[in-house]
């Protein structure tokens, strides 16, 4: 679906991965869509919400096509994206499944040589093309490569800000830098808020989780008891830091002990709720 700031190699290459992977596409020029959108607003032009509008162009037509079809929506967003949030809410972010939602850009980088696909395409920048001459890393500020270490340390291994800098010889505002962005966009990988919802210490909190974290809180020390009975669980939570930040560690796995062991050290913090959590054969909650 190009637009006329998409560079023509672009619609080039995403032919050739189609017919290579074998996938059937259909090529629709969205510049039309785009200028009754415009002529309509009687807006000052904006570059950033002109190009977002393109995203959210492409996949209202994406989803007509799913829709009529009854299909799923296949995402193409990478866990360094998702992270930082570079990505357009209700447009390339909006998706039924992300089969790549957990790979770093640098993963796919290697994913992409794995499936052989031609070195013109691995090998050129990374663009949108929402604008003329866009590119990733120059509006992100910084190369995929460095940033995957830092999200890999701040999210993997639960480095703070300084141990990272540290750890990589890079300057703190760098890794600052990033992770204001992860924490910036976490409105991004949310449900919206909804009136029932209370105020708690400055962040928002529904107004039964305390009781339900107490309850899970007692079940991680049971399982920290009986390592036999560890299971696996899958949770989205908010990991609290003395600035007010939050961590949040997206659709992770780890172990109920972990988790408990993770908490533990945050004792004495105000809010040790996670706001997403489930542990295999329990609910959601």
């Amino acid at each position: 679906m190009p637009s006329n700031t998409t560079p023509a190699e672009d619609t080039v290459h995403g032919i050739e991965v189609a017919e290579k992977l074998g996938i059937d596409y259909k090529k629709i020029p969205i510049d039309s869509i785009l200028e009754e959108y415009l002529s309509m607003t009687w807006l000052e032009e904006s570059r950033l919400a002109v190009g977002n509008l393109k995203a959210r162009i492409r996949m209202s037509i994406i989803y007509y096509y799913a829709n009529a079809n009854n299909y799923l929506v296949s995402g193409t967003g990478n866990r360094s994206e998702i992270l930082i949030g570079y990505f357009t809410k209700h447009g390339d972010g909006a998706c039924d499944i992300e089969p790549i939602g957990d790979l770093y850009k640098t993963d796919v980088y290697r994913l992409a040589e794995y499936l052989d696909i031609s070195s013109e395409v691995i090998n050129k920048p990374p663009r949108a093309g929402l604008w003329n001459n866009q590119t990733d890393e120059e509006e992100i500020g910084m190369s995929y490569d460095l940033m995957d270490q830092i999200l890999y340390l701040y999210s993997e291994k639960d480095l703070n800000n300084p141990e990272i800098a540290e750890k990589l010889s890079i300057p703190t505002d760098d890794v600052d830098m990033i992770i204001t962005k992860v924490i910036r966009s976490q409105h991004k990988s949310k449900v919206p808020e909804s009136p029932k919802k209370q105020q708690y210490n400055g962040d928002l909190v529904s107004e039964n989780i305390e009781k339900k974290w107490q309850k899970k809180w007692a079940d991680a020390k049971l399982f920290e008891s009986n390592p036999d009975e560890r299971e696996k669980l899958f949770l989205t939570v908010a990991f609290p830091y003395p600035s007010g930040a939050m961590h949040i560690g997206h659709g992770r796995t780890y172990t109920v002990p972990d988790v408990y062991a993770r908490f533990k050290r945050m004792e004495g913090y105000n809010v040790l709720f996670p706001m997403a959590w489930h542990v295999t054969g329990a609910p959601v909650i």
